[in-house]
């Protein structure tokens, strides 16, 4: 089923709601991108595992040097999650944990603990989950681009929700596009370093930079 960007948005920001009063909403942010994006690489993962059976059979689909995604490793996927029905806070945790420890250089970005979350029962999760297995969410269900143009307006609604507090780790997107218009052409070896990175909105808009775009495509 294909989305178009309102949909994405309204599916995303549903999300809140089936926590609200569970947790802080300062902390919405905290459990809810995570979970957005495990799904994400979830779906894209098994889309590439189905794609590696068919073409080289079931004894190479725990093969991790086929892949060009993170690895989900096996007991941890999102249609397990979606088999919990107990202790559901527990099995995100393990989940992200092992994710993290099957992809070494994806350390670190996961540091929500569901279970430190009294508010987030396990009724609450088991919808939060059901809630995001509405859709695909894989690159050829929804864009990159799209997702993270969703990912981003989903950072703000929750700034919104936050009020004041939220400028602390959303910048808004036209302070990021003249930051990045006021940087001059960049030449090659150079690098574009953004030191007090949050949802990474700077970087993403200087990647769009179009001297970076004609390298890219040259």
């Amino acid at each position: 089923m294909s989305l178009t960007l309102d949909e994405l948005d309204s599916h995303l920001f549903k999300c809140a709601d089936i926590i609200r009063d569970a947790v802080d909403p300062t902390d919405y942010k905290e459990y809810i991108l995570p979970l957005v994006f495990y799904k994400a690489i979830s779906d894209e993962y098994e889309q590439e595992r189905e794609e590696i059976v068919e073409e080289y059979g079931e004894d190479f689909a725990d093969n991790a040097n086929l892949y060009d995604v993170p690895i989900v490793p096996e007991g941890h996927r999102w249609n397990d999650l979606r088999q919990e029905s107990e202790n559901v806070d527990e099995a995100i945790n393990n989940a992200f944990t092992e994710f993290t420890q099957a992809n070494p250089d994806l350390s670190g970005i996961f540091n929500a603990n569901f279970m430190e979350a009294g508010g987030l029962t396990d009724d609450r999760l088991i919808k939060l989950v059901e809630h995001l297995s509405t859709y695909d969410l894989d690159r050829d269900s929804v864009p990159p681009d799209m997702l993270g143009e969703a990912y981003m307006d989903l950072v703000r609604h929750f700034a919104e929700e936050e009020g004041k507090s939220g400028g602390q780790f959303f910048t808004p997107p036209h302070i990021v596009q003249l930051c990045v218009r006021l940087v001059d052409d960049f030449a090659d070896g150079m690098t574009f370093h953004d030191p007090t990175v949050g949802s990474g909105g700077m970087l993403t808009e200087a990647a769009k930079h179009p001297s970076l775009v004609r390298r890219r495509t040259a």
